[in-house]
């Protein structure tokens, strides 16, 4: 069946083969459950590099400009939200012309406001809680082989979930209900680089957002002389 999404092979196109995923860039507040993660990411064979909070998503991923070949964020953290972090990376990508990287967030809540929300800050896949740390490293292989051959998987997920799509639109209030979701360019870009605005403000207010990057740009910057 044809693809309802962005960004897949035309028809007669060779698809593209799927790149390995080696690099990830896993981030969660609670201590055990990043440690298990990391082991069992690790003997799958991934090269795993753990944050606790959003913030180390800012510093890592916006001021140190690192890249991985997936993040995978807890959404509720103490300081700093999985989709807070994930805003202002989108902001970074989208102005210095890098594609989007691959981010999952991690979370309990996956109703279908909770997940509106996420997508429009730019996740492009849940991971639901309590997870299958057996099965996480083939899930995850799946889901970025996919993403690699088709386009992000976010837009074949929206096109079978009408009411997600729905909650998204009113986050953009410049769009006509009928304009759909196939190659429309101004929804798909929207979606990438999570700039739909959902129920008012994000989580955490946008001045904390800017105050953990100022803190994060002083603190690598070299001391006076």
């Amino acid at each position: 069946p044809r693809r309802r999404g962005g960004g897949g092979a035309a028809a007669g196109e060779q698809k593209k083969p799927a790149s390995q995923l080696r690099k990830i860039f896993a981030v969660d507040d609670d201590r055990f459950n990043i440690k298990v993660m990391q082991r069992a990411l690790m003997r799958a064979g991934f090269e795993v590099t753990i944050g606790e909070d959003g913030k180390d998503v800012i510093k890592k991923c916006v001021m140190n400009g690192d890249r991985f070949d997936m993040i995978l964020a807890d959404e509720n953290m103490r300081e700093l939200n999985g989709t807070t972090a994930l805003v202002e990376l989108r902001k970074y990508e989208r102005a210095h012309n890098i594609a989007p990287l691959p981010v999952l967030i991690t979370s309990g809540n996956t109703s279908t406001t909770d997940m509106a929300y996420y997508f429009g800050c730019g996740v492009e896949g849940v991971v639901a809680k309590p997870i299958n740390y057996q099965a996480l490293p083939s899930c995850l292989r799946k889901w970025y082989n996919y993403r690699e051959e088709h386009g992000a998987n976010v837009f074949d997920f929206l096109a079978d979930h009408p009411s997600i799509m729905a909650q998204m639109r009113k986050g953009l209030p410049h769009m006509s209900d009928e304009m759909e979701l196939v190659d429309n360019d101004v929804f798909t870009n929207s979606v990438r680089f999570g700039e739909i605005e959902l129920f008012g403000s994000l989580k955490d207010s946008e001045e904390r957002s800017k105050e953990v990057m100022e803190a994060n740009s002083v603190a690598s910057s070299p001391a006076d002389n």
